[in-house]
């Protein structure tokens, strides 16, 4: 990125679907170690309904904690989240508004559950 206000708006993309995987942008863990500087341009704002209307479907990764947050078990740990996300449109419960697929860091393979939340409760 060319500043830190583009890159900051870049986190904006995460969760975003693109060649049938779901992208996660984040900062590195040693961010938060290094002091700050920040700019005099304002953070640019992502037309995030712009993707959308060319297939890109963005469905963040962070399931806030509440009453509507679900957590799915024993899922076979070769499904990746097209395929849960496929499932679970197929039922017709609604749009999904967060979802997040546990992963081992180190292998990146399912650890077997997720998260989710739908727009409407």
């Amino acid at each position: 990125m060319r500043s830190i206000e583009e890159s900051t708006s870049m986190l904006g993309l995460d969760g975003i679907i693109l060649w049938n995987r779901s992208l996660r942008i984040r900062r590195p863990t040693e961010y938060e170690k290094f002091p700050h500087v920040e700019g005099t341009r304002p953070v640019p704002r992502l037309d995030l309904s712009l993707l959308e209307t060319i297939g890109i479907v963005i469905i963040p990764t962070v399931v806030d904690d509440g009453p509507n947050k679900i957590f799915l078990a024993n899922l076979p740990t070769m499904m990746d989240e097209m395929t849960l996300l496929e499932a679970l449109k197929l039922k017709d419960f609604g749009k999904i508004k967060a979802f997040h697929l546990v992963k081992d860091t180190n292998t990146n393979e399912s650890k077997g559950y997720a998260f989710l939340d739908y727009e409407d409760v």
